[in-house]
């Protein structure tokens, strides 16, 4: 009676050691940082404070200015320009790595289906028919289904860290 406690106990410490020895780490957040209002040095000679004026045009600024020509090449450098097509390729593969580390979280099935047409028997030399000859058709069509549980958030903490590359 005593060595079934003794086993039992024994078994309730090794459980409670292994499942406290995988333990995910803290969820990460940001600190606290205290912002100052404004700057302790005062503002050198001839500098001005900012005055955001939302009354000014936005998207084509340079449109203020009436010259047809820096409007043209305005217009020229937006269709063409490289800088703006990686930046957009960029994005897209940022969020291309996040749908691939996502897709972990989902089953994962996978089908291979085959079609083998068999045919034996020996042909006739002489008249070209062949005796007892057998046809076979097999039909295979294999599914495999799989997933993996994230228990331990492997693959949770890799979509936070594809999201925050992203």
């Amino acid at each position: 009676m005593k060595s079934g406690r003794a086993a039992l106990a024994l078994g309730g410490l090794a459980a409670t050691l292994i499942a406290t020895g995988c333990m995910v780490g803290p969820k990460d957040r940001k600190p606290d940082v205290p912002l100052t209002p404004a700057f302790k040095e005062p503002l050198p000679d001839g500098w001005k404070q900012a005055a955001p004026s939302d009354g000014q045009i936005r998207g084509k600024w340079w449109e203020m200015y009436n010259d047809p020509q820096l409007n043209a090449l305005e217009e020229q450098v937006a269709i063409c320009n490289q800088n703006v097509l990686v930046a957009l390729a960029q994005y897209q593969e940022a969020k291309a790595a996040v749908r691939v580390a996502r897709a972990g979280l989902f089953p994962t099935a996978t089908a291979g289906p085959s079609i083998t047409h068999t045919s034996s028997g020996a042909r006739s030399a002489n008249t070209g028919s062949s005796a007892g000859s057998g046809e076979r058709t097999i039909y295979s069509f294999p599914l495999d289904v799989s997933w993996e549980a994230d228990i331990w958030g492997r693959i949770r903490r890799g979509v936070n860290a594809a999201t925050a590359q992203a």
